[in-house]
């Protein structure tokens, strides 16, 4: 019968702690490499555009207020009107007359209060060239259109329409400015004239009509426009 070494078992006994602390250790690593939290995703990269100077914003302003004021003068018409830049004071109002008929949709509230509140200065030239104008009364309702003579400063029936017109101010090249609205010559570059209009039974109507920008109603009536056709000039 063989005789087993005590001296082997002694090694191997010695040997377990050892063992057992190194399972131990790996169990543990395994542990805490499960706990960990995954690392957070890179934040997006934020592209800026450049910054607009202030010149830029003025100018981008200037172009929508212009485009307001192209669709209000524009009076509902199928086709919008082309956007126009501001007009500064002291410059000429219209230079090209616009095609179709006088619309009815009323002129920016600014510009008609600007010019009401203004002094005409007409000069003495004016009554010495012009006769008066030809207007022309459309019925918006029909679209009818009938024309009339209207003398300078004259009280004038029109027909059977129970309406009396004056014309207060003719002024060849219109022109507005901080001093107030004059001409700035007898050319028949922007024709306007100051008409006072008097329904029967009704309060007074003062307002311009323009010849080549008949979208700028400055006379409101629920049936009627009055438009300016044309300057007569004497002889």
């Amino acid at each position: 019968m063989p005789i087993k070494s005590p001296i082997k078992l002694s090694i191997k006994s010695s040997m377990m702690p050892v063992l057992s602390a190194v399972v131990l250790a790996v169990g543990l690593a395994a542990g805490l490499a499960g706990c960990e939290k995954p690392a957070p995703p890179p934040k997006p990269e934020v592209v800026r555009g450049p910054t607009l100077t202030q010149e830029q914003m003025d100018a981008m302003k200037a172009k929508l207020l212009a485009e307001q004021q192209a669709e209000q003068q524009a009076g509902g018409t199928d086709a919008p009107a082309p956007a126009a830049p501001p007009r500064q004071a002291g410059t000429v109002m219209g230079e090209a007359a616009p095609s179709g008929p006088p619309s009815s949709g009323g002129m920016p509230p600014m510009m008609a209060m600007r010019m009401s509140n203004k002094k005409v200065d007409e000069p003495a030239s004016v009554a010495e060239k012009f006769q008066g104008i030809k207007l022309m009364l459309v019925n918006k309702k029909t679209g009818k259109q009938t024309y009339f003579d209207v003398p300078l400063r004259e009280e004038t029936k029109l027909g059977d329409t129970g309406f009396v017109v004056t014309v207060l101010n003719l002024l060849p090249t219109l022109q507005v400015d901080d001093a107030g609205v004059t001409s700035v010559s007898d050319e028949l570059r922007n024709p306007g004239a100051k008409l006072q209009i008097v329904e029967e039974g009704q309060e007074p109507m003062i307002g311009w009509s323009f010849q080549r920008m008949p979208q700028m109603v400055m006379i409101e009536h629920p049936i009627y426009v009055f438009q300016m056709v044309e300057a007569l000039p004497k002889g």
